[in-house]
């Protein structure tokens, strides 16, 4: 849901989903994947190097489309910058 992320620029694409009612939501549905181009801006997008998340609660989130539990309630999340290499 990042359409503007870069695969080898070191930073991680990062999309809020604002707060909206239902009527917001689905009026800005159609434009969801296109951030900019929306008259209704239901996300924003940063591009960052890390990210710490923490809760009072449990929550769930997701890595790569798999599901994750994060029990304790803190999460850090970093980029390694050039750490994957592929070969053709």
């Amino acid at each position: 849901i990042a359409p503007n992320a870069e695969l080898d620029d070191g930073l991680l694409d990062t999309v809020l989903i604002k707060p909206a009612n239902m009527f917001k939501m689905i009026l800005g549905l159609p434009n969801f994947l296109k951030d900019g181009l929306s008259p209704i801006k239901l996300t924003e997008t940063q591009k960052i190097k890390g990210l710490k998340i923490t809760s009072q609660a449990p929550f769930f989130y997701h890595i790569d489309g798999e599901p994750r539990e994060c029990k304790d309630g803190k999460l850090q999340i970093s980029v390694k910058h050039k750490s994957l290499k592929i070969i053709f």
